[in-house]
């Protein structure tokens, strides 16, 4: 069946929300940050508006969706950044996290969210990116995912060089954060893992141990601009 590769509006965030958790399943990392709550209709509403004002302020930021030709619906979705030293560079990306309520943004997360892990999360990934890109312009894949009913056929790969191409017009890198599951898609898509980021899912109240690969791919052009995994 023929897939489509359209740009996510404001509208499409509830659904969209709701295929994240879907795809991740019983996932640790997300049951940390949505304790009990899961995909029910009033936790997916908040991150919906958060997401969607996000859209609406940040001209950098792209948010993909494929979408079964047959049916109409959304089978995956990605989040594709331009961050660098123009937009504030990782930095930005930083001070970003470190509201995890989004207080002075207008955003907020779920009252019954963990907030505290939420926080403490995303300013480590956003240091992990400072140290790797050191401030400079790069494409970053912030997350993507497919229903488990439609793994495996494309979609990800769509979502992927989608991005990728976008850093190779423009000569940058691209960066992301990949699940042990993803990590053989992105390497086929070029990417190189640089580092890992090991988390303590207990000290929030979770369980176990969750880990994330750095990646890295350059881009395949002339004039290009290197970052060094180092």
């Amino acid at each position: 069946m023929p897939f489509h590769l359209l740009p996510v509006e404001a509208s499409d965030m509830p659904t969209l929300i709701t295929l994240v958790f879907t795809a991740h399943g019983p996932d640790p990392l997300l049951s940390t940050f949505f304790p009990g709550l899961g995909a029910e209709p009033s936790n997916i509403d908040v991150i919906a508006e958060r997401y969607a004002q996000e859209i609406s302020e940040d001209p950098g930021h792209f948010w993909l969706k494929v979408v079964d030709g047959e049916t109409g619906d959304a089978v995956a979705q990605a989040r594709w950044k331009l961050v660098g030293e123009e937009r504030g560079g990782v930095e930005e990306e930083e001070e970003e996290e470190r509201d995890g309520t989004g207080k002075g943004k207008g955003k907020k997360w779920p009252p019954k969210a963990n907030v505290r892990a939420l926080e403490e999360f995303g300013v480590a990934v956003a240091e992990k990116r400072k140290e790797k890109l050191g401030g400079r312009a790069c494409y970053l894949l912030q997350s993507l995912d497919t229903l488990p009913t439609h793994q495996k056929r494309g979609a990800g790969s769509m979502l992927i060089k989608w991005g990728t191409d976008k850093a190779d017009e423009a000569g940058l890198p691209s960066y992301l954060e990949a699940s042990p599951a993803g990590l053989g898609l992105y390497k086929k898509h070029g990417f190189e893992q640089v580092d890992e980021i090991i988390t303590d899912l207990e000290k929030w109240g979770g369980k176990g141990e969750h880990r994330l690969a750095c990646m890295l791919r350059q881009p395949k052009r002339r004039g290009m601009c290197l970052v060094m995994p180092f």
